[in-house]
């Protein structure tokens, strides 16, 4: 199966779902910006799609309604394959970049994003034990009516008149992280948590700072200050917590910023260049190149045919 879109999904931007491919449909969505509660999006899958890309700093939670179809998944390096019937759930793990393929019926389908730092309070409170990360497993299909019954109430929640809306959804949140963590082990699995590590408020604080200045010089100093650490402290912290250096990080956002310009914009490569940080249109041609594998205009061009 051929890759033709590719959208890096941040717990601050969901940027994948405001730019949906031709045939998706947007129905209805709810974000919480101060991850108080989940957030979440149903919309409609149309009978075959492409392989799509994805990725979520957030475990996620799928529900396909009424489904009748076949989907395929790469996630860690394996490909998973399941006929999908009815109600089906299905777990993404938080950090895990994955390729996905849907062949059936019209499928609506809700993503529910839960806050990773409330999954993991609650946990602690539950098991009193700090030294391992929570996240969900891996699991294509799962069958569960009391969490699909919980994720069809939180969509309904969205589509009332609620005097207290807001409180609701953080109660039907609550419920639907202590369901899942009195699940079956089978469903979670617990990390090693590096023995130091930024914490996610820090974290959130740097994402949210290069991503409002990608067009400028960002440093490694600024980085430090904004976590508030200093900067031999910051390089080991930032890398226990993403896996990528402060450098390779930012290259990274600046590269995915600059295929979304390229692919949802008719601005000039140069000024596209210039929005994203790169020294110059050379520059950031090679990088793109060495990522890709083509260049910005051959992939502009792929993108719009």
């Amino acid at each position: 199966m051929r890759v033709t879109h590719m959208q890096c999904t941040h717990h601050q931007g969901f940027d994948w779902y405001r730019g949906l491919p031709a045939g998706f449909e947007q129905k209805t969505s709810f974000t919480d910006d101060r991850r108080r509660s989940v957030s979440w999006f149903l919309h409609r899958l149309p009978e075959r799609t492409e392989t799509m890309s994805d990725h979520s700093d957030d475990p996620v939670i799928s529900l396909e309604i009424d489904a009748d179809g076949t989907i395929e998944r790469e996630i860690d390096g394996k490909w998973q394959h399941a006929k999908l019937r009815d109600d089906t759930l299905t777990l993404t793990p938080a950090g895990a970049p994955c390729n996905w393929h849907w062949m059936g019926k019209p499928l609506d389908i809700v993503d529910v994003y839960l806050p990773k730092e409330l999954l993991q309070s609650t946990w602690y409170e539950m098991h009193r034990a700090r030294g391992s990360e929570i996240n969900l497993s891996p699991l294509l299909q799962l069958k569960d009516t009391g969490l699909s019954f919980l994720l069809r109430s939180l969509v309904a929640s969205g589509n009332s008149a609620h005097t207290h809306s807001a409180l609701l959804r953080e109660t039907l949140t609550n419920h639907i992280i202590v369901y899942v963590l009195g699940l079956s082990g089978a469903i979670l699995r617990a990390d090693p948590v590096p023995t130091s590590q930024l914490s996610l408020p820090q974290t959130r604080r740097v994402q949210e700072f290069v991503e409002a200045r990608m067009d400028r010089n960002i440093s490694l100093d600024d980085l430090a200050e904004i976590a508030g650490v200093s900067k031999s402290h910051f390089l080991r912290l930032f890398r226990n917590r993403t896996g990528q250096t402060p450098y390779a990080y930012l290259t990274e956002r600046r590269l995915q910023h600059a295929a979304d310009l390229l692919a949802q914009s008719g601005l000039p490569i140069g000024e596209i260049s210039a929005r994203c940080g790169f020294n110059s249109q050379a520059h950031f041609a090679q990088v793109f190149r060495a990522r890709h594998g083509i260049t910005p205009r051959e992939y502009r061009k792929l993108m719009l045919n």
